[in-house]
Order: C-alpha cells, then structure tokens, then sequence
C-alpha cells in the first residue's frame, strides 16, 4: 500500500490491491453525467468529456491504472507540433486533471498523476498571425449581418428627458 500512496506502484501492484479495472471510457460517460448532475453547462460537460476522451485515446490507456504523466506530456506535444495555442492545451489539461481528481474521489486512483504536469504559459506562447479582411469579406458579413432575421436594431426612447438607445435581447 505504501507504493500506491507514493505513486510508483506499478499496474499489476494497483491491481493486486483491487484498485483501477474499469474502463476509462466508462468512467469518463459518468464523469459527465456528474458534472451536468452538479449543473454544468451542456457545453461544459461536452467539452470536458470531448478533451479527456482525445487524452484517453491519444494515449491508448483504458484503464486508471495506465494514466501517466509521460503520456500527457507526449500528447501536449503533439498539440504543439499541431500548433495548438497555450490556452488549448491548458482546457486539455485542466480537463484531465478534473477527471483524475474525480477517480481518486471514486478510489480508482491512488493520486493525481498529472499534478506534476505544468500549465503552459499563456502570455509566452506565441500567437498566431492574424490578416486583416478584404474589403469584399468585410462587406460580405456587412451584407450578413443586416439580412439576418436574428438582428435587433436598436431602439430609442426618451428617459428622464434624455434619448436613450439600447438593443432588445
């Protein structure tokens, strides 16, 4: 038990222990199921699962046991290589974290085993170049915007004898 609590028990110790087995994928769908139970947004829950499922996958673990900071780190590289921004790989990060912490409450890991693992550096990263519109595209969304039925123009009407504008929404 003291190589569990430690960190550096290996899978066929953890498993001796009757600790892991279940499938992360499994474990990763009740995650989800927590998280909109504890009134995350749709969006949240989806996205949190989405991340961990890419991780999971990426990875090839399928059982807790197999998690390790090595194979989070390799993932983040490839984000790099991709050129994934530092903010993308911080939601990944954040997002994996989340789902460990959520095994060890269950009992399915000993530890957190990407605690370890850094948050990148937002303001270091280097941003990717950005070009101004045409003068087509600009008037392209211009054009857009002003046939779209979901526009709410702006209304006036006098408050206190003052000319106040605002947008119904």
């Amino acid at each position: 038990m003291a190589k569990a609590k430690s960190g550096v028990a290996t899978p066929s110790d953890l498993a001796a222990l009757g600790i892991g087995g279940e499938a992360l994928d499994v474990l990763n769908t009740r995650n989800t199921r927590g998280l909109r139970a504890k009134g995350r947004s749709e969006g949240h829950a989806k996205a949190t699962e989405s991340h961990v499922r890419a991780i999971l996958d990426f990875c090839g673990w399928s059982r807790p046991e197999q998690m390790q900071a090595g194979g989070l780190e390799r993932f983040l590289d490839d984000m790099v290589a991709r050129e994934r921004s530092a903010a993308t790989q911080n939601r990944y990060i954040a997002a994996i974290n989340a789902f460990a912490r959520h095994l060890v409450k269950r009992e399915l890991l000993m530890r957190n085993p990407f605690v370890i693992v850094e948050r990148r550096r937002e303001d270091l990263a280097p941003v990717r170049p950005r070009r101004a519109l045409s003068t087509q595209e600009a008037e392209a969304i211009v054009r857009q915007a002003i046939q779209s039925p979901e526009i709410k123009l702006p209304r006036k009407q006098r408050v206190n004898g003052e000319l106040r504008t605002w947008t119904d929404r």
